[in-house]
């Protein structure tokens, strides 16, 4: 027998601009019988294993594996530990085509949640997703669906601060000390964020106090 499956491309939500993809791709499964009938089309996964991209790296969602789940009737779920679904796959939940015939069956991917794509698959990564024609004879015939996922939107600060963070040195000569504080907005893109830090490189270089000694910056006391 052969099958041949379609190359599919779906984007994280909410999309970068300029992209016309979605996070549902939709496409057709070629399929040939030879001297044998097709009694099944399937997953070729084993529950629990690692989602693996086209490089044979486990693909992660904020650092956690997803791993493979095949719940019969032609559907399989890439999740998290917890049961949360990062993409769902479907093919028709069975198949008979007889010997020598050919015939297009439909396949199609929903992306729920992020993955991280990282190092060189910064903006695209491709998913693995083995798909297998049995016959009556029970022999086995896989092909590697490849499913292209893009980066999303990446997140923002439009506003750094709403509340007046500006200090008046004078309040020195009556205080210890003197603080302020200011509300970041944050504008989340595809991914969660995990992380709020200061830009690498930024320092406090040719600050200095009225005595003329260099002013630093104590990473250890920003909360």
């Amino acid at each position: 027998a052969i099958i041949t499956t379609p190359d599919l491309s779906v984007t994280e939500i909410p999309r970068v601009v300029g992209s016309t993809l979605t996070n549902v791709a939709l496409g057709q499964v070629n399929i040939t019988a030879n001297s044998d009938r097709i009694v099944d089309i399937d997953f070729d996964v084993n529950d629990g294993d690692s989602v693996l991209d086209a490089n044979g790296q486990t693909i992660t969602h904020n650092g956690e594996a997803i791993t493979w789940l095949n719940v019969g009737a032609g559907k399989l779920y890439g999740q998290l530990s917890d049961g949360t679904q990062v993409f769902r796959i479907k093919l028709p939940s069975d198949l008979s085509l007889d010997s020598e015939q050919s015939t297009n069956v439909s396949v199609s991917v929903i992306l729920r949640e992020a993955i991280d794509h990282l190092g060189s698959q910064s903006s695209m990564l491709t998913v693995a997703v083995p798909i297998v024609l049995i016959d009556q004879d029970g022999s086995r015939f896989v092909d590697l669906m490849q499913v292209n996922v893009d980066d999303g939107l990446n997140p923002s600060l439009p506003i750094l601060a709403l509340a007046d963070n500006s200090v008046d040195e004078h309040e020195l000569l009556t205080k210890d000390k003197i603080k302020t504080s200011g509300n970041i907005i944050l504008e989340t893109g595809s991914d969660d964020i995990v992380s709020l830090t200061l830009a690498d490189g930024f320092s406090l270089s040719g600050i200095t106090t009225r005595n003329g000694v260099g002013v630093s910056l104590n990473l250890s006391l920003i909360h």
